[in-house]
């Protein structure tokens, strides 16, 4: 049966996720580590994303009769490899329906999850006594294993670090021109597309926290859109992580295009959810809007305008077009974009051009106390 991943019902109505072995067995130390990262505040998207991750371990520790606590850096690298390989005969089922080898990005998100639940089991002191003294010298010694189980990899010389941490091309996210997101737009058949499309280019929200949105949360006398963490929805969107909840400032053009979409669709006696975003047609009409149908929508869009594009490339267009204006701070950018760290911010849209490089190189030169050598000699 091969190791798989359970999606389950709490009795609280929410949706979860279990690792299953070869048996069909819930493989213990896992579902103690979700449950940890539940606890802790992690999004339901997050769970999903470490169970899947971890299906790819212990299915490599499957194939290779490996114990999760019996391994150290050989096997991790050997790991590495194999996530490399698509063509592996013994390689496990691909994340995705695509047979193209996985990027260094996707490796190395694998790997912080693997690296999280080992430093989850040396937390646990029933796993951690199970743990191998390799793989627990490996780890210990910093907040951060993964930093430190590199940090050993180096020092003990077994593997260089490049070699378990893949190298990551560096790039700016793909963005629409204006005229691009026009050809969008336009191609938009009713006011809700219109109006969603229009909300993710000018706010840079993300689509699940579109999705969330309530009639409450459109302030129009003060020209506002509150983003809030609303838990698990029945449309199952949700913001990135509470640190997401903010309130963004917004032209009256995007509130005069809701206002539109609002008294053609929702101001109806047969729409009885207060979400923004509605079904507007099938099985459930009037119901909130699902990730499904907007998927659905970006495709038709593409084939229309033939311009390939995703809800989240609207977000980098806005946030990097904001940044181009160079009237908005690194910092301020941040806090529009809802990112916990400065960080993100500055590696995914602070890209500055050799216009830009040479221009405040020749300011700087000019603020300078001059030094002028004698020449002629």
């Amino acid at each position: 049966m091969g190791v798989r991943v359970q999606e389950v019902v709490t009795a609280n109505h929410l949706k979860r996720y279990l690792l299953l072995d070869n048996e069909g067995e819930i493989i213990i130390p896992v579902a103690k580590f979700l449950k940890y990262k539940d606890n802790s505040g992690s999004a339901r998207n997050t769970l999903r994303s470490y169970t899947f991750r971890l299906k790819l371990y212990f299915d490599f520790l499957s194939r290779r009769n490996l114990h999760f606590g019996r391994v150290g850096v050989d096997e991790i690298a050997d790991f590495v490899q194999w996530l490399r390989s698509p063509e592996d005969p013994i390689h496990a089922i691909p994340m995705s329906s695509s047979s193209h080898q996985r990027a260094s990005r996707t490796i190395n998100q694998v790997l912080d999850a693997v690296m999280s639940f080992y430093d989850y089991l040396l937390m646990h002191k029933e796993y951690a006594t199970n743990l191998s003294e390799t793989l627990k010298t490996q780890l210990r010694g910093s907040k951060r294993g993964y930093k430190d189980f590199l940090y050993h990899v180096n020092k003990n010389r077994l593997y260089d670090v490049k070699k378990i941490k893949l190298k990551e091309p560096k790039h700016a996210p793909k963005v629409l021109t204006a005229r691009e997101v026009q050809t969008v737009l336009e191609k938009c058949t009713n006011s809700r597309d219109t109006f969603l499309i229009y909300l993710l280019y000018e706010t840079g929200m993300r689509i699940g926290e579109a999705l969330s949105l309530k009639r409450e949360d459109m302030r129009f006398g003060e020209r506002q859109v509150n983003i809030r963490n609303r838990g698990e929805i029945e449309n199952e969107a949700a913001i990135k992580t509470p640190s997401s909840a903010r309130t963004l400032d917004v032209t009256p053009t995007l509130m005069n295009l809701y206002d539109e979409y609002f008294f053609e669709y929702l101001d109806a006696d047969d729409v009885e959810t207060d979400f923004v975003f509605i079904q507007l047609s099938g099985l459930r009409k009037n119901r909130p809007l699902k990730y499904q149908t907007v998927n659905s929508l970006v495709k038709r869009l593409r084939e229309k305008t033939g311009i390939h594009f995703t809800a989240h490339v609207l977000r980098h267009t806005c946030l990097t077009e904001l940044w181009r204006t160079k009237k908005m701070r690194p910092e301020i950018l941040r806090l529009r974009a809802g990112h916990q760290q400065i960080q993100t911010t500055l590696q995914m849209y602070v890209h500055p051009s050799h216009e830009d490089i040479a221009a405040e190189w020749e300011a700087a030169m000019n603020a300078k106390t001059p030094i002028k050598p004698r020449q002629g000699r």
